[in-house]
């Protein structure tokens, strides 16, 4: 996978993290999975701060010195994590189709 792939992902993965894909369920039923993931403290709506909950797990995890702010570096290294984990990913996938 290359980097611009890898980053492609990464800038979905909060919104993968609620979304359903196009066709599973009905319109209502993808409201309601959206409401349900991010309507964290259960009063019916989604606050602004609620739906950049996932953006900012996903930031802090980036910033490795926790300074508040992305480098260069620390977004390559973030990458570069990433395509480590879903090569591991791809190898468990083929190690259990051969089982």
């Amino acid at each position: 996978m290359t980097i611009k792939k890898i980053s492609a992902v990464l800038a979905l993965l909060p919104a993968l993290a609620w979304a359903q894909p196009p066709g599973a369920g009905s319109p209502q039923a993808r409201i309601d999975n959206f409401m349900n993931r991010l309507d964290t403290n259960k009063d019916g709506k989604v606050e602004k701060a609620e739906f950049l909950k996932p953006f900012e797990m996903q930031f802090d995890m980036m910033d490795g010195n926790h300074d508040g702010a992305l480098t260069r570096d620390e977004i390559n290294k973030f990458q570069e994590m990433m395509r480590q984990r879903m090569e591991q990913m791809r190898q468990r996938m083929q190690q259990g189709g051969q089982r």
